[in-house]
């Protein structure tokens, strides 16, 4: 399929959107955040998604243990 610029802005800008809506749905940023600082990269945070995938890191100055995770993970698809 070709595409045009304005069909790719326009694919992007609703991709965004979509990605937006997980973030606050699932509450990805008020979960994270209590293990580390949350970092969006990538086309999240470039601001040119196509592919639905959100890039982020959580960064934290000591070491991350396995129950940390767990709980993270658990903490996320509970809201669901």
């Amino acid at each position: 399929m070709l595409y045009t610029i304005g069909s790719l802005t326009e694919k992007s800008r609703t991709t965004k959107l979509i990605a937006d809506r997980i973030i606050e749905e699932y509450q990805l940023s008020a979960i994270l955040s209590k293990f580390g600082h949350i970092y969006f990269t990538g086309s999240y945070a470039a601001d040119v998604m196509i592919n639905r995938d959100i890039d982020l890191y959580v960064v934290k100055f000591s070491d991350f243990y396995i129950d940390e995770i767990l709980d993270a993970h658990n903490e996320i698809f509970k809201t669901k």
